[in-house]
């Protein structure tokens, strides 16, 4: 079993692929982070507001979305 977890070869072989899926993984949290934060913000403001016609609807989708992991 050590042969195959710990093999420097296939470890070498493989750190490429790791590395560009560590690259991509960062990339695409740089680009959804700011998105959520923004999206998060927007709906937040929206709760806000006075006028049941816009916050049931909000508040539907939330709810909606809280029920997924």
């Amino acid at each position: 079993m050590i042969d195959t977890f710990f093999n420097p070869q296939i470890i070498a072989a493989s750190w490429p692929i790791v590395v560009a899926g560590l690259r991509n993984t960062v990339l695409l949290s740089l680009l959804v982070v700011p998105l959520g934060l923004l999206g998060g913000l927007g709906l937040a403001l929206l709760a806000s507001v006075k006028y049941p016609a816009v916050r049931w609807p909000l508040r539907a989708w939330v709810d909606f979305f809280r029920a997924f992991p």
